[in-house]
């Protein structure tokens, strides 16, 4: 893998797995999670969805959630700015092996670009989940 641009940032969301094949399904909730406290976010997303879908589209499809029911621990947001190429290097590595490089990888993009590219729902495979957990109890031991 290249090496990654320094002036690269990331934002984490921690989410379940639930709810990311919840906002899979519903992307307008991304901004539930994302920006809670910013409902207009939310509220364009929802319009220019529906402003997309023709009337059989509106007619035929589930009622939309509102909300998301976030667990304990989900929701919480890890700004790594400017170290994020730190911390690409630390759990990548530099063969691009490491728990982390479904990051790398990219994800589904679920929103539109709010100015940094559009916003990505990405997930660890069994493998890397398994690392993760070994990982966070060699850092909490």
């Amino acid at each position: 893998m290249a090496p990654l641009d320094p002036s690269i940032s990331c934002c984490l969301i921690t989410a379940s797995d639930a709810t990311l094949a919840l906002l899979r399904r519903d992307p307008a909730l991304y901004w539930r999670l994302a920006c809670p406290e910013d409902v207009s976010a939310f509220e364009r997303a929802r319009a220019a969805e529906r402003a997309g879908r023709g009337l059989l589209g509106r007619l035929l499809a589930p009622a939309p959630l509102d909300d998301l029911d976030l667990r304990e621990g989900e929701g919480e947001v890890h700004l790594l700015q400017d170290r994020w190429a730190g911390v690409d290097h630390l759990l990548v590595g530099p063969e691009g092996r490491g728990p982390l490089t479904f990051l790398r990888a990219g994800g589904d993009p679920v929103a539109a670009d709010a100015g940094y590219g559009p916003p990505q729902l990405a997930g660890p495979t069994a493998e890397q989940a398994a690392e993760l957990a070994a990982l966070d109890g060699r850092i909490a031991a």
